[in-house]
């Protein structure tokens, strides 16, 4: 007779904090939270709906990222990675761009050649063909089979 699995054993049940999400996502609030004193210190004045969706935007991704659902598409499920890039494209975007006040997004776009760039990446033939390099489809490759089975990729 086989016993059940302690909980400990459960991939879903540790805590674990993924220093690098962790960070970036600290590092993002934090860059917003100067822009937005900046912001005032010159007299502008942002809404608190768009400070509420940008951390909640970041909020989103933390959740995702470092909960139990990192920890089982990590490890276990291929199913709960595809529910992370669900959150992470359909989610998290529209929060954190609706969050971002205008006259960042102008002062971003006004740096030399990032509106060029912007406009020449977005291109249909340009983003596809980016999307489908030999390079992506090698990454694809080996993050499919779950790594239990796999071991470490070696591409």
């Amino acid at each position: 007779m086989t016993r059940p699995m302690a909980d400990a054993a459960l991939p879903w049940t540790r805590r674990s904090l993924p220093l690098e999400a962790v960070s970036t996502l600290a590092a993002l609030a934090a860059a917003y939270v100067t822009a937005l004193r900046l912001a005032r210190g010159a007299g502008d004045a942002i809404e608190p709906g768009r400070i509420i969706a940008f951390m909640g935007g970041l909020l989103a991704m933390f959740i995702v990222l470092t909960g139990p659902l990192g920890d089982l598409a990590g490890t276990f499920l291929f199913s709960a990675h595809m529910v992370q890039h669900l959150f992470l494209t359909l989610i998290a975007p529209p929060l954190l761009l609706y969050g971002t006040p205008a006259r960042m997004l102008r002062s971003l776009i006004q740096v030399r050649g990032v509106f060029r760039l912007a406009r020449v990446a977005t291109r249909p033939g340009i983003a596809l063909a980016v999307s489908r390099s030999p390079s992506r489809r090698g990454i694809c490759r080996c993050s499919t089979t779950p790594r239990s089975r796999a071991g470490p990729c070696t591409r």
